[in-house]
């Protein structure tokens, strides 16, 4: 974007909480000081690793002064060390990256240019592709996840997001206030899963940006720029959360840990719309857990999870959960001949 004389270039916060990447945080950096969008500072935050990751960030604010490192004393964990970075930046929006991600150069400029277009969205999403790489070290492309471009009411989100969950999370860009005053690092829950929300940030991202989003209209979303994401094992918010793909209690479990987070999203911000999630969800979850069983990805028994699962649900919603089944199972079996049929391309890239 061209920006004018009178426009406004505001300070945007790239902000990497970091823990033992020494290798990895390299490339997240340089691709934030190749942004073509300058007016950046770059907030990183290490957990107190126990490696050189540190001495490494310490090497980038010597290269560049928008490169601001901190380092926690003692270990706080994931959700608290996100919140850690946000409340060290200066910027007025702010913009998460893990130390294992990477941006397009223009990133930050397109989201940019939405929020001065669009002053009062309530945060700019954009296009995610995933990275693995192969025994030979390359890239290789696994997926992108996109949508079209344009405003996403926010009624509309509140009825559809959980079934387009990769349109609100921590790749959308905000206010720095908007962050500090909803972020909370973990979920009331009496199921002991402190370990998934607070540990291992599972939905909590999700958690914050739907609080956000209640406060405001819409949020827009671009289709031009990439947040690229890198897949691995040592990465928990991209993997089962140490349960066992095997087990099939396991599989009903990791989707029961994002109906009581839901849940309690929508009966404390959106009751109206609780109802309409929990039928989606409980059906889904009956229909990939029989796909599940069917296809020998997971064995055991499913009831003493289904029964957990189900425990706070009304009567209504069981029925209409079991009854809407039928069809979530059809669909996921269309969905794996396809997949079978026209498995997706590998494509190379470095």
């Amino acid at each position: 974007m061209d920006f004018g004389i009178n426009e406004r270039k505001p300070l945007v916060s790239v902000c990497i909480p970091v823990y033992n990447r020494p290798e990895l945080i390299k490339k997240a950096l340089d691709s934030c000081l190749a942004q073509t969008y300058k007016n950046i500072e770059i907030v990183v935050v290490d957990d107190a690793s126990t490696d050189n990751t540190y001495e490494v960030i310490k090497s980038y604010v010597e290269r560049d002064s928008r490169v601001k490192a901190y380092r926690n004393e003692k270990n706080l964990g994931m959700v608290p060390n996100w919140l850690r970075t946000f409340e060290l930046a200066m910027g007025e929006y702010v913009q998460h990256l893990g130390s294992d991600d990477w941006l397009d150069e223009n990133f930050i400029e397109k989201k940019i240019e939405i929020f001065l277009k669009y002053p009062d969205a309530a945060f700019v999403g954009g296009r995610i592709r995933t990275y693995s790489k192969n025994q030979e070290g390359k890239l290789i492309v696994l997926n992108e996840t996109g949508f079209p471009a344009g405003r996403y009411e926010t009624k509309y989100l509140l009825d559809n997001f959980y079934k387009k969950p990769a349109i609100i999370s921590l790749v959308c860009m905000l206010r720095r206030v908007d962050m500090l005053e909803n972020f909370i690092v973990t979920l009331p829950n009496k199921w002991g899963y402190d370990d998934f929300y607070l540990k291992g940030g599972k939905i909590m991202d999700d958690f914050v940006f739907l609080k956000i989003l209640i406060l405001y209209n819409y949020m827009y979303y671009i289709d031009d720029a990439f947040y690229n994401s890198l897949d691995h094992s040592e990465n928990s918010t991209k993997s089962f959360f140490g349960l066992k793909r095997g087990k099939i209690a396991d599989h009903i479990k990791f989707s029961h840990i994002d109906v009581v987070g839901f849940s309690y999203f929508y009966k404390n911000y959106a009751p109206r719309h609780l109802s309409k999630f929990r039928i989606f969800f409980g059906a889904n979850t009956l229909a990939g857990a029989f796909l599940d069983l069917a296809l020998g990805r997971a064995h055991g028994s499913p009831w003493r999870a289904l029964r957990n699962f189900f425990s706070e649900y009304s009567q209504r919603e069981k029925i209409l959960s079991y009854l809407k089944s039928p069809a979530y199972l059809i669909r996921r079996i269309y969905e794996w001949i396809l997949r079978k049929m026209n498995p997706l391309p590998i494509v190379r890239i470095k």
